[in-house]
């Protein structure tokens, strides 16, 4: 927050709220999003606005009227800056083309799950049907098992079963 309005301090040098650096305090925010979080980015927008705010009060009252900046300064700076912002921006490119490819990966496995549950919640419905409809234990659980053995592309499947005694 220091550095915030040390630098801040050297917009007076450089022309006030027309100072060619005050885009640098639009540059903070997006900084901190991509290093350190949404609540962090919300932050120094919230202390880069009321930085402006504080230059354009002190520009508006006259309180303190700086030298200027020099044309071949103000070039290099606009450079810099414009540098600075087509980096940024090549890094919140690729890190939403990451993080896109991230949810994608994560939503192909929820379908995934969903997709099994669903054929689970299937093969159990049908094996209750088949279940209900027969009379003997031994075909109802002979049918049961034709139903897992399909659904599941088994060719052969066994049931074994356990007698009292």
């Amino acid at each position: 927050m220091l550095f915030l309005f040390l630098f801040n301090g050297q917009h007076f040098n450089f022309g006030g709220i027309f100072s060619p650096t005050i885009a640098w305090l639009f540059v903070l925010p997006l900084a901190a999003g991509l290093t350190i979080g949404s609540r962090e980015a919300v932050f120094w927008t919230v202390a880069s606005i009321a930085a402006i705010a504080l230059l354009y009060f002190i520009d508006s009252y006259g309180i303190y009227q700086g030298p200027g900046v020099p044309k071949r300064i103000e070039a290099i700076l606009d450079f810099i800056l414009a540098s600075f912002l087509i980096l940024i921006f090549g890094i919140l490119l690729v890190t939403g083309i990451e993080r896109h490819r991230i949810l994608e990966a994560r939503l192909a496995y929820s379908i995934k799950l969903q997709k099994n549950e669903t054929e689970t919640a299937q093969i159990l419905a049908n094996a209750a049907s088949v279940a209900n409809e027969e009379i003997e234990f031994e075909r109802a659980a002979e049918d049961c098992l034709g139903i897992l053995c399909k659904s599941q592309r088994w060719a052969v499947g066994h049931l074994w079963l356990v007698q009292e005694g």
